[in-house]
């Protein structure tokens, strides 16, 4: 095998290998469902340029106008899943039918000539079919340039409206279409205008360069549209989730509620919501919302599959559409251990408060205790301050008395004291009296 048919060959392989390894990683997404599919047709376009260079012949050509048509196609639309999540059902529909027939006409004998203007096959480099411009091949390159010029223009207006991953994601896409591009127009035609045929041994390395960033953006950030991440966010609700058709039959549960009640999927899917309520449960709640529109934070019991009641905060709304009653969605939660925590909360209260009438008596009485002893040492203080009273009372007639005792005894030697001091005079004068009759001898 040449080395150019060998390139071929093995990236359209790893091109389908890319795209499987992505669907894989998440196959609930939309987006790597879409991602798939633009793999598989730009893995088909690829792979038919190697089996045109093995085998030149007319249908070779037309499986790669259809998986080319197809390419467009699958782009658009992973382009739309991309920027806006989804796609609604109508211009899907409408998309893929157009490409595919596009594709697909290239397959009638009727139009093959008429319609891509085929009029001879020769070989250039490893094959190239040398075609007029037909009305059909027209139609063909038109569809091809809106879907691939659409599906860019959205990804730079997302691109210039986006932060973050979401920008980082959309780089990545719109670096890999730009040397997508550049090689399509350099090797595709331009090189054939100088006789020079290699765009069928570059296809496969420029798709590529498209896929393996896109890939990687798609892998590496793990991008979720907005029905994905709501079907995440139900499913890893804590509180139990269940939504009723017109009938109350169960439609739509998440796993906390099977993990809840201990059902399987096909246990409870399509059964009366009473399975989880009790007899009649659901005609009653449903009364309950035609008078209120809505239910919060109601105390009830859910029946599990063994029978255990289950008690729970229920919030449950109506679904309505034009105005018409079509369904009610449950939210639950599992309460028992808050009601456990009541329980104790509620026995720990009666205790404390049990503790504080038994402390409470304590205190009187010691209150009692101190107002009798208050009493007490109140009379003992009136009769220490009698007793005072008293003592000072006597101590003031004693002091009374003492004083004129001693002015009595003050008043006596004043009067000692004259009687000395008189009887002293009268001595003096009488040895004056005495010297005086001597001295006349």
């Amino acid at each position: 095998m040449a080395l150019p048919s060998f390139i071929i060959l093995f990236t359209s392989l790893f091109i389908f290998y890319i795209g499987l390894f992505i669907f894989l990683q998440e196959r609930s997404s939309s987006l790597n469902k879409t991602f798939f599919l633009l793999s598989i047709s730009m893995g088909g376009l690829v792979l038919f340029n190697f089996v045109s260079a093995v085998l030149p012949v007319l249908w070779t050509l037309q499986f790669q106008f259809f998986f080319g048509a197809l390419m467009g196609t699958t782009f658009l639309h992973f382009a739309f899943i991309f920027c806006e999540g989804r796609m609604k059902t109508k211009y899907l529909i409408a998309l893929y039918s157009i490409g595919t027939s596009v594709g697909l006409l290239s397959f009638s004998p009727v139009f093959i000539k008429k319609f891509y203007g085929f009029t001879k096959l020769g070989e250039y480099g490893l094959a190239q079919y040398e075609a007029e411009m037909g009305w059909g091949l027209i139609i063909y390159l038109i569809f091809s340039l809106f879907c691939y010029l659409y599906g860019i223009f959205k990804l730079v207006k997302l691109f210039k409206s986006s932060e973050g991953a979401r920008r980082i994601q959309t780089k990545y896409i719109l670096a890999g279409l730009l040397v997508f591009g550049f090689f399509i127009i350099f090797f595709e035609l331009v090189l054939p205008v100088f006789k020079i045929f290699w765009g069928t041994v570059t296809s496969g390395p420029s798709s590529l360069f498209f896929l393996l960033p896109t890939a990687w953006a798609v892998w590496k950030y793990r991008l979720f549209t907005p029905k994905e991440t709501f079907r995440s966010i139900f499913e890893t609700m804590v509180d139990s989730v269940a939504v009723t058709d017109l009938e109350r039959r169960i439609a739509l549960f998440n796993r906390s509620l099977l993990h809840l009640l201990g059902y399987k999927k096909e246990n409870i899917l399509g059964e009366s919501i009473d399975i989880i309520l009790g007899e009649g449960g659901g005609k009653e709640l449903l009364e309950l919302l035609r008078w209120k529109k809505e239910v919060r934070d109601k105390v009830l019991e859910f029946i599990a599959k063994d029978g255990t009641k289950i008690p729970v905060s229920l919030n449950c709304s109506v679904i309505r559409r034009a105005g018409e009653f079509m369904s009610f969605v449950i939210v639950a939660r599992d309460i028992r251990e808050r009601l456990k925590y009541e329980k104790e909360s509620e026995k720990a209260k009666v205790t404390l408060e049990e503790k504080v009438r038994e402390r409470t008596r304590e205190l009187e009485i010691a209150k009692k205790s101190l107002e009798e002893s208050k009493g007490i040492l109140e009379i003992k203080v009136h009769a220490r301050t009698a007793e005072l009273e008293e003592l000072t009372r006597n101590l003031e007639n004693e002091v009374k008395k003492r004083t004129k005792e001693l002015q009595e005894r003050v008043d006596e030697l004043e009067r000692f004291r004259r009687l000395t001091v008189g009887r002293e005079l009268k001595m003096i004068e009488m040895k004056k009296r005495i010297l005086e009759l001597e001295g006349r001898k």
